[in-house]
């Protein structure tokens, strides 16, 4: 998805999210139903990153049909000593494996944004379902 760089109060925010393997599932026709997307956060400043930064690139990398799909999920996992980048190149299709270093989910239903949910070591610590800064994505 490429790298974010953003000042902020006097902080700069240096981060990537990494591709990882995705997850389709088709229907008996060969069509997307069900499409997840999966990202390693790789943050190259060291400190915390703003919520917003993350998810405007969430929203900058939707896939163009996202409305086709019954289910469009976006999962963002932190960078670890186990889910490091030379590990998920190998590996990244057993991310799911690693739900303590996951970080958010997004998601969206025939096109329509449900909410993101936010992680801290494997629980939930922050369920919402009216994120305002991504209620414009479905009107894209």
């Amino acid at each position: 998805m490429g790298f974010i760089s953003s000042c902020r109060m006097g902080q700069k925010h240096d981060f990537e999210l990494h591709p990882l393997s995705p997850f389709m599932k088709l229907n008996s026709f060969g069509k997307i139903v069900q499409k997840y997307k999966y990202f390693l956060l790789l943050n190259k400043s060291g400190g915390t990153i703003p919520v917003n930064l993350i998810e405007q690139q969430v929203k900058a990398g939707l896939d163009s049909n996202y409305r086709s799909y019954d289910n469009y999920i976006v999962v963002i996992y932190r960078e670890s000593p186990t889910t490091n980048k030379s590990y998920v190149e190998k590996e990244s299709d057993i991310i799911e494996w690693h739900s303590n270093d996951m970080l958010f989910t997004f998601s969206w239903e025939r096109g329509k944004y449900v909410g993101v949910i936010e992680y801290k070591d494997g629980d939930v610590k922050n369920l919402d379902v009216e994120v305002k800064s991504l209620d414009s994505v479905t009107n894209r």
